[in-house]
């Protein structure tokens, strides 16, 4: 049972031949950019969170499709940790101050006196027209004299 127990992957669970032994050093990937590499037991624990000891009751090995799929997660995992350090002094946080583009002297209010023309060509004469200067109803009464009113 101890020799089928070391030939299978402790992840796949298939044939690991060749064995790849997860407590031995393993040659460098020389098609992989270079990094420091732990062996495969201490990779499978930085990349999952799960212990992986010596002698437990679990396979000892890696198939070798595992073994690169693990070793490409533990350098993207690594990748990604430089990643976060480095950008860690750029960090940003919310403020409260708002920024405005609109210079001191521009924000105070200002008052526009807009002037309504009407072109009298184009009005229909037969619709009234309400000079709102000279009407002293809010926008409420005058829709409310609309739907009262009779236009028959």
């Amino acid at each position: 049972m101890d020799d089928l127990k070391k030939m299978c992957c402790r992840i796949c669970l298939k044939d690991a031949e060749p064995p790849v032994d997860i407590f031995a050093k393993q040659k460098h990937d020389e098609s992989l950019p270079y990094e420091p590499e732990d062996i495969p037991a201490n990779m499978i624990k930085e990349c999952i969170g799960l212990n992986v000891d010596e002698g437990d009751v679990h396979h000892q090995h890696l198939c070798e499709p595992c073994f690169k799929a693990l070793r490409k997660a533990y350098r993207f995992k690594r990748r990604y940790s430089r990643s976060m350090q480095s950008n860690a002094p750029v960090k940003r946080e919310p403020t409260d101050v708002q920024t405005s583009i609109i210079p001191n002297d521009a924000a105070q209010e200002q008052t526009v006196n807009v002037k309504n023309e009407i072109d009298v060509d184009a009005v229909d004469s037969t619709a009234p027209v309400f000079n709102e200067a000279e009407n002293d109803n809010t926008a409420a009464e005058y829709f409310e004299i609309i739907e009262t009113d009779d236009w028959t």
